[in-house]
């Protein structure tokens, strides 16, 4: 059944071009979601997102690889992202982009939606900035979901926020965030089946044999 992402309630996951994501929000401009499959990666060589590899390759190869499976550049809504430190300095302003790490309010404010990372993950929020003696020093998401900080030359997981067009069209498997683990679900004659982090996986016939 076809369904409008617009018309989705936030905690609810669907496949979008091959991702599993989660609406957050409904936002003036679409509708905010979260892609919940994890990539390693390295930050950058400072704590400024706008300035990243991180921001590069997420906006890149890796939006690249999500058109070539299945994703549609027209769907995607540029979003703005707050680089306000986590001690308050504005320094880094904003920047405008279409896929980015939570920042720290983000991830405060949709704390109970957004299941823990298995490892730790990126936000956009740099800790403090360069101005006040910190050039390096990026706030992560730890594995029970606190706020830590790490340097940006290190490796962590992300799980980027994209802002999807509300006119978005879903044909792929759209399940309420209350689905129990392993529980079955049967799409246009193909079977998910749900992991015990809410994240869908395709059954393949072999499976039954």
């Amino acid at each position: 059944m076809t369904k409008k992402i617009a018309d989705l309630k936030p905690g609810t996951r669907f496949i979008y071009g091959r991702k599993n994501c989660m609406v957050l929000d409904h936002l003036e401009r679409g509708t905010l979601c979260m892609v919940l499959d994890s990539v390693n990666c390295k930050f950058g060589k400072n704590n400024n997102y706008a300035e990243s590899k991180l921001k590069e390759d997420l906006n890149g190869s890796y939006l690249d690889n999500w058109l070539n499976n299945g994703a549609c550049f027209t769907d995607f809504v540029e979003m703005e992202v707050d680089l306000t430190a986590d001690d308050g300095l504005d320094d880094y302003g904003k920047c405008r982009c279409f896929l980015a790490p939570r920042s720290c309010e983000q991830h405060r404010k949709y704390r109970k939606l957004i299941p823990n990372p298995l490892p730790s993950e990126w936000t956009a929020t740099a800790y403090s900035t360069a101005s006040n003696g910190y050039i390096s020093a990026v706030n992560i998401v730890y594995s029970d979901g606190s706020l830590v900080w790490n340097y940006a030359c290190e490796t962590h997981a992300v799980r980027p926020l994209c802002i999807l067009n509300p006119s978005v069209l879903l044909n792929t498997p759209v399940v309420e965030h209350t689905l129990k683990p392993d529980q079955i679900l049967s799409v246009n004659d193909i079977q998910y089946i749900v992991d015990e982090h809410g994240i869908l996986h395709r059954v393949e016939e072999n499976e039954h044999e």
